[in-house]
């Protein structure tokens, strides 16, 4: 869609319509209608993953016919409906009219078609932004965890406030004669809509995947504590063995070579070498502990 929007600005778009040729003119409202079509479709797909997102995490595998379950798949095929009738309305819009669209005329209510769309859209973006908030409240689970999950879904206002603010532009805008620069303004903040959708579907992971990164950093620190533990133990015991102190300026031979051909083999090997170390995991501790006892004789 960006792209689109980038070589509409060939064709006069964000330029005032009187300076503007005819020519370039008509090829920029063949663009506009490329446009509608897919951001009308990308928009489609953004609602759907939230909605589908929702029926995972919402609706239990193999339950059905529950109020969740039904409002989920109403919006979706409300979604979907909408788009495929807007999509061919757009694409289709001025079939078998030739002589309208010589003259330059209108082969339907553009003014129409944006507000009824819009006023659709805000609809649904409503709709998605309640289910969760509903569904959440309908838990057995304490109300702060409940207040801390709606604020969480609540982001999904940023979306509601795109799609209000585009509608609220395009009631007074739209109908004016200069549609170069209106419909170059319309253009992207449905582009920035698009954009919020997709923030906003994100936005429920977010604390899962800080809770995971938060995790991940504990499990380094604690294996590079482990590890520095290890080599402490290591130099112990070869101290007590008077063994002579290993090299590390070399780095340990890769045991899988990129040339190997053993493949899975050499690896299911590898993996019953390391269980058979496991289980002779006791012995080995009794015996360091009993050499670091031992004095240096």
């Amino acid at each position: 869609m960006a792209a689109l929007l980038l070589d509409s600005l060939n064709y006069g778009g964000g330029s005032d319509l009187w300076n503007v040729s005819e020519k370039k003119y008509a090829k920029f409202k063949d663009q506009f209608h490329n446009v509608e079509i897919v951001a009308r479709v990308g928009m489609f797909f953004t609602k759907a993953s939230i909605l589908l997102f929702y029926q995972r995490l919402f609706v239990p595998s193999g339950v059905h016919w529950t109020p969740i379950w039904w409002s989920i798949w109403f919006v979706f095929w409300w979604n979907a409906l909408y788009a495929i009738a807007l999509v061919l309305t757009v694409a289709f819009e001025c079939l078998g009219k030739d002589d309208l669209v010589a003259a330059g005329g209108q082969c339907v209510n553009e003014y129409a078609v944006l507000i009824g769309a819009s006023v659709i859209n805000v609809t649904t973006d409503l709709m998605i932004l309640v289910i969760p908030i509903a569904a959440i409240w309908g838990l057995h689970m304490p109300a702060m965890k409940k207040w801390r999950l709606s604020a969480i879904f609540a982001v999904g206002t940023l979306g509601v406030a795109a799609s209000v603010a585009r509608l609220a532009y395009q009631i007074p805008e739209a109908k004016k004669p200069n549609q170069t620069i209106i419909v170059m303004i319309l253009s992207l903040m449905n582009t920035a809509e698009q954009f919020i959708g997709i923030v906003v579907s994100c936005m429920p992971i977010l604390p899962a995947f800080c809770r995971h990164m938060t995790s991940q950093h504990s499990s380094l620190r604690y294996s590079g504590s482990s590890g520095l533990k290890e080599k402490v133990m290591s130099s112990v015991i070869n101290r007590h063995l008077g063994r002579p102190k290993q090299s590390t300026s070399q780095p340990p031979k890769d045991p899988y070579q990129i040339d190997s051909t053993r493949g899975y083999t050499e690896l299911n090997e590898s993996e019953t070498g390391s269980r058979r170390m496991l289980s002779q995991g006791q012995i080995v501790r009794d015996v360091e502990m009993k050499v670091i006892s031992e004095p240096k004789g």
